[in-house]
């Protein structure tokens, strides 16, 4: 038989902890009133903080499109001294895994037995999917601003009237572990201080600018040897050309006007056009 209207599903959460320790389980059940925030301290060196996640099983509305609130992911300092800082070249990382069905538990349905979902972040009038696999890293200025949360919700986008009666479960799983803080660096290029020849702080070109400050790609580009280029923007007198490719004049993946973005260590470009003047190139890099 199939429903017309389903009144809950279980979506059981369970935190499989990265340099944490073990794994903690929860099994299905829809008369849990259980807490849905599990508390891990984190110890590095000698400050501890508390990272609080989902977990336990959390009974959501079957309605289609329907946002539940599923919990929240959050660091934050167990010692509420103002001098306490999280160590700045580290992070907190959490990745987020999931199916995207909630299959029915009893063993005798083989069809019609999985109802779609979603993880989303935010609340039920603001949100973005969640994709699985997705990650979030929280900063040492998340942790010392107590601002380093993540509202979770989870919304069915399957159809309840075509699928058999029963409860219907997933398992999400939260990994979580210390690592290495990614910085930002931005390196100034101007042909004016620099000369033509870029080769900066680990940003070079294969190519030089001409003595009219002219700079033609032909398949030459910008390359970074630590890191990612995130962003380039380019000055210059005439930038019609720099996002265009000179043989085809088709626009070149990442650029807009006289910015490219995006995550790569070489981009390439088409003309930079100084016409006598200086010319300036900002590369933002994420190391």
């Amino acid at each position: 038989m199939r429903l017309k209207k389903m009144t809950a599903v279980a979506l059981a959460a369970a935190l499989a902890a990265g340099s944490f320790g073990g794994t903690t389980a929860f099994a299905a059940d829809t008369t849990t009133t259980n807490d849905i925030t599990l508390s891990t301290t984190v110890q590095n060196n000698t400050v501890k903080y508390v990272l609080s996640i989902p977990s336990g099983t959390k009974t959501i509305e079957s309605a289609k499109d329907t946002f539940s609130n599923v919990g929240t992911l959050q660091v934050k300092h167990l010692d509420s001294e103002a001098d306490v800082k999280f160590d700045n070249t580290k992070k907190v990382s959490v990745a987020v895994t999931y199916s995207g069905n909630l299959t029915n538990t009893d063993n005798t349905i083989t069809s019609n037995n999985k109802l779609a979902y979603k993880l989303v972040k935010g609340t039920k009038d603001s949100n973005t999917d969640i994709a699985s696999g997705t990650t979030y890293d929280f900063s040492a200025d998340d942790i010392d601003k107590a601002t380093g949360s993540v509202a979770i919700g989870a919304v069915v986008t399957g159809d309840p009237t075509q699928v058999e009666n029963g409860t219907y479960t997933d398992k999400v799983t939260f990994t979580a572990s210390v690592e290495k803080a990614k910085t930002t660096k931005t390196v100034t290029f101007n042909t004016a201080t620099d000369g033509k020849t870029i080769n900066k702080d680990g940003v070079t070109c294969r190519d030089s600018f001409d003595n009219y400050n002219n700079l033609v790609g032909w398949g030459s580009e910008f390359s970074v040897s630590s890191g990612q280029f995130t962003k380039i923007e380019v000055t210059a007198q005439d930038v019609s050309m720099v996002g265009k490719n000179q043989t085809t004049y088709e626009k070149i993946e990442g650029w807009s006007a006289a910015t490219w973005t995006g995550k790569s260590s070489t981009v390439p470009f088409g003309v930079i056009m100084g016409n006598e003047n200086p010319v300036t190139i900002v590369f933002t890099i994420e190391e």
